[in-house]
């Protein structure tokens, strides 16, 4: 994998300060050593080659190459865990979505069998259910799922989030 002159420099620095640390690469530089026509990648020994191509910046293709020999437990799970962010990270956008209600004070219910022209409870009305990583992104994912909502007369709208998705039951007569 291609990596640039200054993150090369970064690693080798990093693994001449951290002798134990094992790193699952090869850190190459092409062109380096003693025969100056050579094209091709040489592998970079930390302690005995930075200080050289921290001097001479002409030393600038480098490529990490890999080297998954006697990998220690920590090596193992730096990359477990790289592998993981990788991984989440396509489903991140699903797993940071939550669910919301959004509701309204305007607008009335009557009762069932009401015969009465002033509404009988005071109550709010249930515009719909969105998903998004927040509220806005909620509402405005419902607007377009439900576009027939622009040509109501409702207006003031507020979201509430649900933070579980169980339904209870309950009957007011027995």
């Amino acid at each position: 994998m291609p990596i640039t002159r200054n993150l090369a420099l970064k690693i080798i620095k990093y693994l001449i300060d951290n002798p134990s640390f094992n790193f699952p690469f090869l850190v190459m530089c092409k062109g380096y050593g003693i025969d100056t026509d050579d094209n091709d990648f040489l592998e970079i020994v930390p302690e005995d080659d930075y200080a050289d191509l921290v001097e001479d910046s002409t030393y600038d293709t480098f490529e990490l190459w890999e080297n998954l020999q006697n990998l220690d437990v920590l090596t193992i799970e730096l990359m477990l865990k790289g592998f993981l962010e990788k991984i989440l990270l396509q489903e991140n956008t699903n797993l940071l979505k939550k669910e919301f209600i959004f509701i309204t004070f305007e607008g009335y219910t009557f009762q069932p069998n009401s015969e009465e022209i002033i509404p009988d409870i005071e109550n709010m009305q249930v515009i719909g259910f969105s998903n998004g990583v927040n509220s806005n992104e909620a509402f405005k994912n419902l607007k377009k799922e439900k576009i027939y909502l622009e040509k109501t007369n409702f207006d003031e709208i507020i979201a509430i989030e649900l933070k579980e998705k169980k339904f209870e039951y309950f009957n007011l007569k027995n």
